[in-house]
């Protein structure tokens, strides 16, 4: 199986499917896992770690080996950010690209999320998500200390976190153009419902076109 980032739930579950396959006391290996790893991301470290110290093979691999790997994975776990009204979700940055691969390749996308970031957002595409990320960066030489002010002031630079419906937790990435590769890091994408084949919550797995009838008995 392929997953990405650190996320606590999907760590969780792995963990759980891990120890449920020792319990067994088959002694055979009953899953692989791919860890897509960019930068030092201490969470996903952690995930790995405890995988492999109950027996479960992990390889890692950057972002860049998501479709050399795709052929080699059965199915695709992620976390999310916040589950948004149509299905879709919002997580790190890459997520939509693994959703988009995985639905090229014809294998299933699970997103593995507690309910309480079911949110009241309805985003119709990658800018569409009310949070400043500056991801895309135009420079030129004769611009880029203009364009550095201007980054190093904005106010999404220094408090980082927008409060999307009373706090569902979705961040904004740093807006400081010293260092790009931290803020691409700490962005965050929009995955549509269409690459989505299930959210797996605490009350069971979901189709994404539940979502809105989740949310109705959650703020209703």
């Amino acid at each position: 199986m392929l997953t990405n980032g650190g996320s606590r739930v999907v760590g969780s579950l792995l963990r759980s499917a891990a120890e449920s396959s020792n319990a067994s006391g088959r002694g055979s290996i009953r899953f692989k896992v791919i860890y897509v790893v960019s930068g030092e991301d201490s969470e996903a470290q952690e995930n790995i770690a405890a995988l492999r110290e109950r027996d479960i093979p992990v390889a890692t691999i950057p972002p860049t080996a998501i479709a050399y790997c795709m052929d080699s994975v059965t199915q695709c776990f992620v976390g999310a950010e916040g589950v948004v009204e149509n299905g879709g979700i919002v997580s790190r940055m890459g997520t939509y690209q693994m959703g988009m691969l995985a639905k090229a390749t014809g294998k299933p996308f699970y997103v593995v999320s507690e309910s309480h970031k079911f949110v009241r957002l309805y985003p119709l595409g990658q800018r569409d998500l009310g949070i400043e990320q500056n991801v895309v960066d135009f420079r030129t030489a004769k611009g880029s200390e203009e364009d550095e002010s201007k980054y190093a002031s904005s106010p999404a630079g220094d408090e980082g976190v927008a409060d999307m419906d009373g706090g569902s937790g979705l961040k904004s990435s740093s807006s400081s153009s010293s260092a790009p590769p931290s803020r691409v890091q700490d962005a965050v994408d929009y995955t549509p419902p269409n690459l989505i084949s299930g959210i797996i919550t605490e009350s069971g797995v979901l189709l994404p076109s539940a979502v809105s009838e989740e949310l109705i008995k959650i703020w209703f």
